[in-house]
């Protein structure tokens, strides 16, 4: 396809789909993921954690602006209590923000960071530097379906109903029958405690929380980045 065939193409499809439009030429045609590759580099200085790491050829590669926004939203709400709903990279940045916050506030921060599958969450293990795995509890639990509100949603048959600070959901679901994760209202029912939550990628769970719990919550979404912040007010 020549350039002049290309042009109106591009045109419609920032019309159609903008969203998705931009990022395919950000991070595909202009290589964004090397800039905040890079941008990481400089800010944190823990790079090493996230390359060559043991095991790390067998993760999904780390998408640092997604890795950042966990740090920087940890480090805002200072959590004393977080809970991560499918491990990687991630249980690595919040770990790490976990332990700035005890050096900065003196807060002791820990992270229960659930996993469906017992390879990743070895993985995780093999992949967390000793000095973050006091911050850390993993823990390996199946999904279930359920119903909340009359929707059908799936949940961790064995998650803790603790009181957590934030929830970091960011895990496969149960996609055929039941596409929407549903446990922070779980969560709700059984402690009447609502947590800041970051989700990453899940449309349907973002739009059922925010149908459910949007006047507890400042909500910002990034249809670019695949992301979704709820803060709690």
């Amino acid at each position: 396809m020549n350039l002049i065939k290309k042009i109106p193409l591009a045109l419609k499809n920032i019309f159609t789909e903008p969203h998705s439009t931009i990022r395919y030429y950000l991070f595909v045609k202009l290589n964004y993921d090397k800039i905040f590759e890079n941008k990481f580099k400089k800010k944190y200085k823990i790079l090493n954690w996230f390359l060559n790491a043991n095991g790390s050829d067998k993760m999904y590669p780390p998408q640092y602006h997604d890795l950042e926004n966990l740090i920087n939203v940890v480090r805002k709400i200072k959590p004393k209590l977080v809970l991560e709903l499918g491990g990687g990279y991630s249980t690595i940045a919040i770990a790490y923000a976990l332990s700035e916050n005890l050096k900065s506030f003196g807060i002791e921060g820990k992270l229960y960071s659930y996993d469906q599958s017992l390879e990743y969450l070895e993985l995780t293990k093999k992949m967390l530097p000793n000095e973050l795995k006091k911050f850390v509890t993993l823990k390996y639990s199946k999904l279930k379906k359920g119903t909340i509100n009359d929707i059908d949603v799936s949940l961790f048959e064995d998650l803790e109903p603790l009181n957590y600070d934030l929830v970091y959901e960011d895990r496969y679901d149960l996609v055929n029958s039941a596409p929407i994760a549903g446990d922070i209202l779980f969560l709700y029912k059984k402690t009447n405690n609502l947590p800041s939550i970051v989700v990453d990628g899940k449309w349907k769970t973002v739009y059922f929380l925010k149908k459910e719990l949007n006047q507890f919550y400042n909500i910002s979404i990034s249809k670019i980045f695949k992301r979704a912040n709820f803060i709690k007010k």
